[in-house]
């Protein structure tokens, strides 16, 4: 049996009943499932075919934003009243494979990439299928997150790697560009009916921020220090996630 089909026949059965895809089924503290990381697996999935697999984890999602939906407003009216917020105040990137937090073991939890990803990800996979009922089942979500991004995306978080949460981070960004991109596609394309205009106006802050503060000699930054008001000097080393904004596509321009 050749590598690709076996990797996609362990990935199938270590997905959870539930849909969840696990990020390590024999290391205890990978029993979890990464939006990020699943999101990503669910892209690949659907490239090979397997459809059903990628809906299945779509499914996942979807119920744990709606277990966790009610935290959206509350973050909303707590940035509107400049009230500090904490990490567990905000969508956590991992869930238990049934789809419930745990705040039982210390991990950074506020990352803004995998939602973006997922946004990404769930539309591609609308693309590959051209599934209208499923869409249908899936766009409240969609603009679910939609709106969490575009109200916390500014705000300092952790990198990809879990690191580095008192500051901004291309990657995130130019993810959260792309899966609100890939929406506004299918808004244009009339598949769904969500209003452009804000996602537009996001697009075009995330845009001009990552070019005025996130190129340095022309390349993009692994960081950016969120005063820019008082330190707007950039933070400039090289890291492998910058891949990411070639790999998705659509980011900045």
């Amino acid at each position: 049996m050749c590598l690709y089909q076996r990797s996609i026949e362990i990935i199938r059965q270590f997905q959870s009943p539930e849909g969840a895809y696990v990020a390590c089924p024999n290391f205890p503290t990978y029993h979890y499932s990464w939006m990020r990381d699943s999101s990503y697996v669910a892209y690949a999935l659907d490239l090979a075919g397997e459809h059903d697999s990628a809906r299945n984890f779509h499914h996942w999602v979807v119920n744990v934003i709606g277990r966790y939906k009610f935290k959206i407003p509350l973050i909303k009216q707590a940035l509107k009243s400049a009230k500090p917020l904490k990490d567990e105040d905000f969508l956590f990137t991992r869930y238990t494979l049934g789809g419930s937090e745990d705040i039982s073991v210390q991990w950074g939890n506020f990352q803004i990439d995998g939602y973006g990803t997922w946004l990404w990800a769930a539309c591609g996979h609308f693309h590959m299928t051209g599934d209208k009922t499923w869409l249908r089942s899936v766009e409240r979500s969609l603009s679910l997150i939609v709106e969490y991004l575009r109200l916390v995306w500014r705000l300092p978080n952790y990198d990809c790697w879990e690191e580095n949460p008192d500051l901004l981070h291309s990657y995130s960004i130019a993810s959260t560009y792309s899966g609100l991109g890939a929406v506004l596609k299918l808004i244009e394309e009339k598949e769904i009916n969500l209003d452009p205009a804000p996602i537009q106006k996001s697009m075009g802050e995330m845009n001009a921020f990552i070019i005025k503060y996130g190129v340095f000699n022309e390349e993009l930054t692994k960081h950016i220090n969120p005063d820019l008001a008082n330190n707007p000097d950039k933070i400039s080393s090289v890291d492998a996630s910058l891949l990411g904004a070639a790999l998705q596509g659509n980011f900045f321009h």
